[in-house]
């Protein structure tokens, strides 16, 4: 059974998980929860995919995101695989947002669910939330080595 936490509460414990640009991702999950819309586009998630997750700690879709398609190039080896690959990650990247704030609704929910108490909650919830530099510099240094890696892949061929 899903806990339910009242929308007063939710929309606090929401804002204190985004952080840094929380009215932005509040807008977003005013738009999909109230009026049912699905948007949340991000270019700078498009264009640096890991970069953006890492900042906003969705590390495991990160690492999904970086090695997949390296994981299909070695197994396909196929350039024309790796090159739709690559295009896939980037425009999963820009739905980031989108899937951001669902990961956020649900670990916020399940975070309430199973603390003790409301300081509890809001301390997890904020440890949980936030942001990453350390894990955008991280994403930005992986987004120049694939490019390096292009090429002089490019290069060799």
């Amino acid at each position: 059974m899903i806990p339910v936490v009242e929308p007063p509460q939710l929309e606090k414990d929401l804002r204190l998980f985004f952080g840094p640009n929380a009215m932005k991702f509040m807008s977003l999950w005013r738009a999909r929860r109230l009026r049912g819309k699905n948007i949340g586009f991000s270019f700078t998630s498009f264009l640096f995919p890991q970069a953006w997750l890492l900042y906003r700690k969705m590390y495991l879709t990160a690492a999904a995101l970086t090695v997949a398609p390296i994981a299909i190039a070695l197994f396909f080896q196929s350039t024309a695989l790796s090159n739709v690959t690559g295009v896939t990650v980037s425009i999963l990247g820009g739905l980031g947002p989108r899937y951001y704030v669902d990961t956020a609704e649900a670990l916020v929910i399940e975070i309430r669910s199973q603390s003790q108490t409301d300081e509890e909650a809001r301390s997890t919830i904020a440890e949980a939330g936030g942001v990453s530099r350390p894990g955008a510099a991280l994403g930005f240094l992986i987004f120049l080595s694939t490019v390096a890696l292009a090429i002089v892949t490019k290069h060799i061929h």
